[in-house]
């Protein structure tokens, strides 16, 4: 190349179109080789916005064109390797410059989309309080100051929160992702990590109900001394006290590591501290229901909209409908003559497919499916007595309905013959009760009757009462001593000597007068008489007749 320039030197008139001039030696490097970067590269968008007021390739060839020529006459002017390698570097020099010009220009001024983001940075998250009710505090020093908490607090990671003893304290934490928890009265609980990656709260002590938003990069955690519930998207509860903890889960799913336990919706860990045990069961819907944190929590979960169709476990809490068409509570059904036992048809109503159980007080037990319309028939029997029947169902989602039907059972009475002795009276008001009776052809008391009276009824010969005070005179006394006392008498009318309770020898006659003038209601009734036993064999029918009068 030194010999060709010699000759160039020598031979002025054919420099201007046989020279290799420097725009020559770079004329092989494009500025995309250059700079390492091409259009193809670079987002059609962010080309389209920049390439209009950068250099285009025809300004860089002229501004090449322009250097060769003043590289030619500063090669005209010396002849020295030197000063040839000295022209050939500032050439390379200026293309690089311009090259890292254009570059520049293309992508200095481009904005960077959020896709273009390196989501293995962690950003910090806060947290809101959106809730308070009761007392509750929180602390941003390790506990050295706590101060009254409300809804205009801001939470960072480090911070604490805690609610009361007071059963009315609560409150509720809303992180930047819209995770939250709800912390139940007395709990403590610490933001341990907040940010894009994982949210980690410490439960120091208490209840905490936890809402998940759902995230392919953050993990959300709630940590105790001996658990840790880890659940990118879910609904679960924690508590932690000096004995127990647990980790309810009401949706999705929940890991413990330190259990090895993958929890499930519907599941239950329990931790006891005293033997470094757990145990994992099944939910009990009817026990959650009677939780009334869980119950407000759902309230809580029922009005949001992002957790409104995923309650999972507790999205069907009602009981299911139950009517028992038959028997109505209280029946009475007769055991046949002959026979030990009858049976009743329990007849209702339920929701279609649920099973039917039908236990008696007696652990007697039948169960039926309910058919497609929800109906559903048992059919029990029963001894001589009065028995409770219980009819329960239980829906898919555990939710109970029970009622109870009470039915006695009576033997049936054989019909009476008529009776040997009918009895029949009227009250007359100066002279007492009159009875009269007669006796079924063929019968006779060749002995007599006794005529049996007493306010108590169930007569029997002979008769028994126990006196009771409405059923004597008032405003009677007698002198004992030096006092006076009330003493009650038997009402009789003048003339009459008979008590409020007796009986009476009739021999030859089926009517007599009782003398009771008093207006209260007597039994009476009227026996054969054995003279030779003193006692009486054949009854008539009891009546009862109020008495004429009435003493004040």
């Amino acid at each position: 190349m030194g010999d060709d320039l010699d000759k160039q030197t020598k031979t002025p008139e054919k420099q201007s179109t046989a020279s290799p001039s420097v725009s020559s030696i770079s004329q092989p490097v494009s500025t995309e080789e250059i700079t390492g970067v091409s259009d193809q590269n670079l987002p059609s968008k962010q080309v389209a916005q920049n390439t209009s007021d950068a250099p285009d390739e025809a300004t860089l060839a002229s501004a090449s064109a322009e250097l060769s020529d003043d590289l030619k006459i500063s090669v005209n002017d010396g002849s020295s390797r030197r000063k040839k390698i000295i022209i050939v570097l500032a050439a390379l020099f200026l293309a690089f410059g311009a090259a890292a010009y254009y570059w520049f220009f293309i992508h200095g001024n481009q904005q960077v989309a959020p896709e273009q983001i390196d989501s293995s940075i962690a950003v910090p998250l806060k947290a809101k309080i959106t809730l308070v009710e009761g007392k509750v505090d929180y602390t941003t020093d390790e506990g050295t100051l706590w101060k009254v908490a409300d809804t205009t607090v801001v939470m960072e990671e480090g911070d604490w929160l805690r609610t009361s003893s007071d059963e009315t304290s609560r409150a509720v934490v809303v992180f930047d992702d819209g995770s939250l928890l709800r912390l139940n009265a007395n709990t403590e609980v610490r933001l341990s990590t907040t940010n894009s990656h994982k949210i980690d709260s410490l439960l120091e002590s208490g209840d905490v109900y936890a809402r998940v938003t759902a995230s392919d990069v953050r993990v959300f955690s709630v940590t105790t001394s001996k658990l840790s519930a880890i659940a990118k998207g879910t609904a679960f509860r924690v508590t932690a006290d000096k004995t127990e903890e647990s980790i309810e889960v009401y949706q999705s799913t929940v890991d413990e590591p330190n259990t090895n336990n993958e929890l499930t919706e519907g599941k239950k860990l329990k931790f006891v501290k005293q033997t470094n045990s757990d145990t994992v069961s099944d939910l009990n819907l009817q026990a959650l229901k009677k939780d009334e944190f869980l119950m407000w929590n759902r309230t809580q979960d029922l009005d949001s909209d992002s957790f409104r169709e995923l309650l999972g476990f507790l999205a069907d809490i009602e009981a299911p409908d139950l009517n028992i068409t038959s028997p109505v509570d209280g029946a009475k059904i007769e055991i046949p003559l002959g026979s030990t036992t009858a049976s009743v048809e329990i007849k209702g109503t339920t929701e279609p497919g649920l099973n039917v159980k039908v236990v008696s007080d007696s652990d007697d037990t039948q169960e039926v499916t309910a058919d497609e319309a929800g109906a559903f028939s048992i059919e029990m029997s029963s001894r001589e007595g009065k028995v409770v029947y219980t009819v329960t169902v239980v829906d898919k989602s555990g939710n109970r309905s029970k009622l109870v039907a009470t039915v006695t059972f009576e033997a049936e009475k054989a019909s009476s013959p008529d009776p040997e002795i009918t009895l029949g009276a009227v009250a007359q008001d100066t002279a007492g009760v009159v009875l009269n009776w007669q006796f079924k052809t063929g019968f006779s008391a060749p002995d007599g009757v006794k005529v049996l009276w007493n306010r108590n009824g169930d007569l029997t010969y002979p008769v028994e009462s126990v006196f009771n005070n409405t059923s004597r005179v008032k405003n009677s006394y007698t002198w004992w001593g030096s006092k006076r006392k009330r003493q009650f008498v038997p009402a009789v009318a003048e003339g009459c000597t008979d008590p409020i309770y007796g009986s009476r020898y009739v021999t030859d006659d089926t009517t007599t007068t009782i003398c009771l003038l008093d207006g209260q209601s007597y039994a009476f009734r009227v026996c054969r008489y054995d003279s030779a036993t003193s006692q009486c064999d054949v009854y008539s029918n009891e009546i009862r007749v109020s008495a004429p009068g009435g003493t004040d």
